[in-house]
């Protein structure tokens, strides 16, 4: 792969960066050699993964050769009625059935469990499950109903009796391609499934939840190609919406979050543009962790800060200039 595009030898960096979204990264970080900025002022620093959310700036960079999107040229992606909005006419195959913020839509059958769901939210927040009138009461008593969506429940496969949902990551790079992570988390509910409760632990809470690698599940080898290209078709659809200014230092780690259903077939439920990446007590979900960090270390951070020749590690190329897999 050619970085020279994108890589400046002209510019003398030091391998320093600014991070407050994982120790994990940090930690990948320090083992090759880079330093945290300890100088508020400092100057051309390498790498930052800094959320603009939890402090309004990066500390001091003023070079920065990688940086993450700012929330709000990420914002689309992110919310889940945006990302309906925008995926329905591309993806909608691979959605959960939605409805915005209005108790008066009509809906056909009104069977099975049903999910409220506040737009900006993440980690099992602001999220409401029961039968379709249960939620339009709740609806009918929430601020703000445009805010809202409005989803059936996934009939989805089970592991050992119980509900799952699958977190994958994707690197979205500067040059605008769109890697995979080939390993991803399975993370199993603690409740036996019953399609008739409404019991958050049975659906939403990940208190007690269990986690297995998604490459030890017999269906991998199946699903993750039908991964890959709906993971390709979501961002195709959002490149106008990424990076618009064609920012070469811009870069971003999402977390997507799946069900797949009885038939074997993935539907997106979820992006999150900041996924938990911190340190986790669950030594299975630290390890994927620090293999994503890894990885994006060599296929990203190295080759455009430091000018090597890039490695792909677990990553795959899904969409983009390259087209298929790196060297």
């Amino acid at each position: 792969i050619s970085v020279s595009v994108l890589y400046c030898p002209d510019i003398t960096l030091m391998p320093t960066y600014a991070v407050n979204r994982s120790k994990i990264l940090e930690q990948v970080l320090s083992s090759e050699g880079w330093s945290a900025i300890v100088d508020a002022n400092e100057e051309n620093v390498g790498f930052s993964m800094w959320d603009s959310g939890s402090k309004p700036n990066i500390p001091g960079p003023v070079d920065c050769r990688l940086q993450c999107l700012r929330k709000d040229e990420a914002a689309s992606i992110d919310n889940k009625k945006q990302l309906w909005n925008h995926l329905r006419d591309t993806v909608r195959g691979s959605l959960p059935e939605t409805i915005f913020g209005d108790i008066n839509t009509p809906v056909r059958d009104t069977s099975g469990i049903w999910f409220l769901k506040k737009g900006h939210t993440s980690g099992g927040k602001d999220i409401h499950c029961g039968t379709y009138k249960d939620m339009q009461q709740v609806l009918s008593s929430v601020e703000n109903r445009k805010l809202w969506v409005l989803q059936r429940g996934v009939n989805s496969c089970l592991i050992d009796s119980k509900k799952w949902t699958l977190r994958m990551y994707v690197l979205y790079h500067p040059d605008r391609s769109t890697w995979l992570f080939e390993e991803g988390l399975a993370i199993v509910h603690r409740q036996d499934f019953d399609p008739d409760s409404t019991d958050k632990e049975i659906h939403i809470d990940h208190t007690g939840c269990s986690r297995l690698l998604f490459s030890s599940l017999p269906l991998y080898n199946d699903v993750f190609p039908l991964l890959q290209t709906l993971t390709s078709d979501v961002f195709k659809t959002y490149q106008p919406f990424l990076n618009k200014d064609s920012d070469p230092t811009r870069y971003h780690l999402f977390g997507l979050d799946f069900i797949i259903n009885e038939d074997m077939l993935p539907i997106l439920i979820e992006v999150n543009m900041f996924p938990n990446m911190s340190v986790n007590s669950k030594s299975l979900a630290r390890s994927v962790k620090q293999q994503v960090f890894e990885s994006m270390f060599s296929l990203l951070i190295e080759p455009l800060v430091e000018g090597v020749k890039p490695k792909r590690g677990g990553f795959l190329c899904v969409l983009g200039p390259y087209g298929g897999r790196a060297a």
